[in-house]
């Protein structure tokens, strides 16, 4: 059970360590509007991630047995 209480305490350092840094990066003039424009990128790169997915090359299968002779 120590050990879910430290993970516990941890996370909820973690999470208001997070929530400061969060609001000092905020506070920087251009820092939303730069998330902004990244949040646009990641979401088309979700997109061209499928659609490069779809069109990778398939390996050849060089091996055979003397059946297909």
């Amino acid at each position: 059970m120590s050990r879910r209480k430290t993970d516990k305490h941890s996370e909820s350092r973690r999470a208001r360590e997070h929530a400061e840094l969060l609001k000092a990066a905020l506070a920087r003039p251009g820092i939303r509007e730069v998330m902004q424009v990244y949040g646009g990128w990641w979401e088309r790169e979700q997109v061209v991630n499928v659609y490069r997915s779809a069109i990778k090359k398939v390996g050849k299968i060089i091996t055979t047995n003397s059946s297909n002779l």
